[in-house]
C-alpha cells in the first residue's frame, strides 16, 4: 500500500502519464479518424497548445526528484548498494519487457533490429553507445539514470540534505546552455552550443534538483502544513521556478507582451509543470483511489503506452486499406487504446514490476541480515 502521504503525489503521477499519453495518442491516430463532433476538437487541438506532452514530462521529473532524494535511508554504510539494487529492479525489469514490444513496433515500422541496438537500448543509455531510442519515450529514461549518478555524487559530498545546495545545482544546470550560447558569442563562435539535445537535458535535470529541494522543504514544513510562509526554503523554491525557466529569455518576452507563442512553449510548459507540481503537492493534495491506482502503474503506462498505440495504428491502417474498416472518430479510438493500455499495465505491474520491487527489497533485506517488512 502506498503511504497515506504520498498517495497525493501518485494522483500527480496519474495526471502526469494522462496528458503524455493523451498526446501521443491524438497525434497517432488522428490520420486514420473520421471527424468527431465540434466539442471534442479540443482532444486533438489542446495537446499541441497547451504543449501537454512536455507539461507530463517535466511533472514527471519533479516527482523523481522528490522521491529519488529520500531513496537514501538507513545507514550509511551499503548505501550505493541498497539505492541501486532499489531502483534497479524499480525501472529495468518492465523496461525490458517494454522493449519486446518496441522491437516487435520498429520491426512492423521497417526498420532493421541489430544486436548493438538493443544492447544499447537494455542498458537504457542507447546514445552512449551511438544507438538511437527504440522508442521514442526512452530518452527520459537516460536522463533518469544520469540524475540516479548525480544523486549518488551529492550524497557522498553531503549536499543532498542541503535544499540551498540543490537549487543552486539546479539553477546552474537550467543556465549552462545559455551560458555556453554567450560564450560562443563573446567568442565569435556561433555554433558552440552544446551538444544534441543538451539544452533539454539540462532543464530536465534541474527540475529534479528543485523536485528534490522541493522535498526537503515539503519535511520540514510538515507536508506545507507547518507555517510554509516562515520557512525560507519556500520562498527559494518559488524564486526557482521562473529562474529555471528563463522568463528573460526572449520567447518569453514575446509570449507574455505580445501573446505570440513561437519557440515559447517549451520554456512555458516546464514552468507549468513545477507550478501545477507545487500547486498539487502542497496545497490541493488529491487523493482520488482512481487516479491513485493510475499513478501507482504510471510506469507502466509510460513504457507500454507507445506500444500499444503502434501496434493498434499499423492493425487499423491495414484493415483500412483493405476497407474492412471505416474511419471511426477520434474520441472512440483513444478512449479503445487507452483502455487496452491501462488493461496491458495492470498485468505487467501484476506481474513484472511489483514482483521485481518485491525483490528489490528482499534482496536489499538479505545484504543487511534482516526480514523485508510486506508492502
Amino acid at each position: 500500500m502506498v503511504p497515506l502521504r504520498l498517495r497525493h503525489v501518485d494522483s500527480l503521477r496519474a495526471v502526469a502519464a494522462g496528458t503524455v499519453v493523451w498526446t501521443h495518442f491524438a497525434e497517432s491516430l488522428d490520420h486514420v479518424s473520421a471527424g468527431g463532433p465540434a466539442f471534442l476538437g479540443f482532444l486533438l487541438t489542446l495537446p499541441p497548445w497547451l504543449n501537454l506532452g512536455r507539461f507530463g514530462v517535466m511533472v514527471f521529473f519533479a516527482i523523481s526528484g522528490f522521491v529519488i532524494c529520500r531513496s537514501f535511508g538507513g545507514p550509511r554504510e551499503g548505501v550505493t548498494r541498497r539505492f541501486l539494487i532499489r531502483r534497479g529492479c524499480r525501472l529495468y525489469p518492465a523496461f525490458w519487457v517494454s522493449m519486446i514490444g518496441g522491437a516487435l513496433v520498429w520491426r512492423l515500422g521497417g526498420q532493421p533490429l541489430s544486436w548493438p541496438l538493443l544492447a544499447g537500448t537494455a542498458t537504457m543509455l542507447p546514445t552512449a553507445f551511438g544507438q538511437p531510442h527504440l522508442v521514442g519515450v526512452y530518452w527520459t529514461l537516460e536522463i533518469e539514470i544520469i540524475f540516479y549518478a548525480l544523486c549518488l555524487g551529492c550524497y557522498h559530498l553531503g549536499w543532498l540534505d542541503r535544499r540551498g545546495r540543490l537549487g543552486v545545482i539546479a539553477l546552474a544546470l537550467a543556465v549552462l546552455p545559455r551560458t555556453v550560447r554567450k560564450a560562443g558569442h563573446l567568442l565569435g563562435v556561433a555554433s558552440l552550443a552544446l551538444p544534441g539535445e543538451g539544452n533539454t537535458w539540462m532543464l530536465s535535470l534541474a527540475v529534479m534538483f528543485w523536485g528534490a529541494a522541493f522535498r526537503l522543504v515539503y519535511d520540514e514544513t510538515g507536508g506545507f502544513r507547518r507555517r510554509p510562509l516562515a520557512n525560507a526554503g519556500t520562498w527559494w523554491l518559488l524564486f526557482l521556478i521562473p529562474a529555471l525557466v528563463d522568463f528573460f529569455d526572449p520567447s518569453i518576452k514575446r509570449l507574455l507582451l505580445d501573446g505570440q507563442t513561437t519557440h515559447a512553449l517549451h520554456e512555458m510548459g516546464s514552468f507549468f509543470a513545477m507550478a501545477v507540481f507545487a500547486l498539487w503537492v502542497a496545497v490541493l493534495r488529491v487523493d482520488w483511489r482512481p487516479l491513485t491506482f493510475l499513478g501507482v502503474i504510471s510506469y507502466s503506462l509510460y513504457l507500454f503506452h507507445p506500444v500499444v498505440m503502434y501496434l493498434a495504428l499499423h492493425t487499423i491502417e491495414a484493415a483500412q486499406a483493405r476497407d474492412w474498416l471505416p474511419p471511426g472518430p477520434l474520441w472512440l479510438g483513444m478512449l479503445l487504446c487507452g483502455a487496452a493500455t491501462v488493461g496491458v499495465c495492470a498485468l505487467t505491474y501484476r506481474w513484472v514490476e511489483g514482483p521485481a520491487i518485491a525483490l528489490g527489497k528482499r534482496w536489499v533485506a538479505a545484504g543487511q541480515g534482516k526480514t523485508p517488512g510486506k508492502r
